[in-house]
């Protein structure tokens, strides 16, 4: 009896334990089971975050000009000189943009810009010419006459150094001067704009001068701002400005020294000479000097009009009191 009594025992606890094994084994399956559909959820959700994310970096995509910072619908565009899209986007309206006119207006900083005259007006050559996209008819001035006579051309607003951003406004400053999507640049220290438009300065290398990229300004040269000046032939203004030292002579905002401005001056014609402000006493500039030609008997009227020996200067003319006079 005891000996059934123990083999009993020993089988029900022997199936007592195959049943928490297995079940043990069970509930183990199921939490890696468990464990890897979260691993797979949680992968998934990082790849829809990184399409997500990505979505939000579609522009500039690779190998998109610098300039392609914006997205419409599926393109990158610049609301600033996209003709098609000037000033917003016009297909999702967010924000509201328009379509400038084929060779009537063109887009400069977000607006459509149009020119001075009627597309029906311009003409080129021997006739009425319809002006290419991105280009409008903008009236040249010619001659001295009264009443002014104007030549009818059509200009591209975003190129042109002489109609930049609008007709007859000419890049007058910097010693590259080029008209970069209807800005005045200079080509020769715009760290933006560096040897051409719209090519970048790096980081590594931030400084632009003559055109070309640096870290540090070449040996002979200075740091000025982010280019750099030669301190013989130039001076640096305000740390940002460089100002040829012959500019210093003529410069009506930067006479004779930075930011001495000939206009801010209540007695200044506003004219620089010499590197003087010349004022109403002597508001002509001869030779490098100012000048009255009312009264100076070596600029009568004009610069280099000398009266005679015997003869002076009065209200611009040579006056001679005593004949005979040479």
């Amino acid at each position: 009896m005891e000996t059934d009594r123990f083999d009993a025992l020993t089988r029900s606890l022997s199936a007592s334990s195959s049943r928490r094994f297995t079940l043990g084994g069970l509930a183990a399956g199921m939490l890696v089971a468990l464990g890897i559909a979260l691993d797979d959820a949680t992968v998934l959700t990082k790849n829809k975050n990184k399409k997500k994310k990505k979505g939000k970096k579609n522009c500039p995509r690779k190998g998109d000009s610098p300039l392609h910072y914006d997205e419409c619908g599926q393109d990158c565009t610049n609301f600033l000189i996209d003709d098609n899209n000037c000033g917003g986007c016009t297909t999702t309206g967010n924000p509201p943009g328009s379509v400038c006119i084929a060779g009537r207006t063109t887009c400069v900083e977000g607006t459509c810009v149009e020119g001075d005259y009627p597309l029906s007006a311009c003409v080129e050559g021997t006739g009425s010419t319809v002006c290419p996209p991105e280009n409008v008819c903008c009236g040249e001035p010619i001659g001295q006459g009264n009443p002014q006579v104007y030549e009818l051309h059509c200009r591209n607003l975003k190129q042109d150094t002489s109609h930049c951003g609008r007709c007859n406004n000419p890049c007058t400053e910097g010693k590259q001067r080029a008209c970069c999507y209807g800005r005045c640049r200079d080509l020769h220290a715009d760290p933006l704009n560096c040897g051409a438009c719209v090519q970048r300065c790096p980081k590594t290398k931030p400084l632009c001068s003559g055109g070309q990229c640096y870290a540090k300004c070449p040996q002979g040269l200075q740091k000025c701002g982010k280019t750099c000046f030669s301190p013989r032939l130039e001076t640096c203004c305000n740390d940002s400005t460089v100002i040829s030292n012959d500019d210093l002579q003529f410069d009506d905002k930067n006479c004779g020294a930075c930011g001495y401005d000939c206009s801010s001056l209540a007695t200044a014609k506003g004219g620089c000479c010499g590197g003087v402000c010349c004022d109403y006493n002597a508001p002509e500039c001869c030779s490098g000097q100012c000048t009255n030609i009312i009264l100076n008997d070596d600029n009568c009227g004009a610069c280099g009009n000398v009266c005679g020996p015997n003869s002076y200067c009065r209200f611009g003319v040579c006056t001679c009191p005593v004949p005979p006079c040479p």
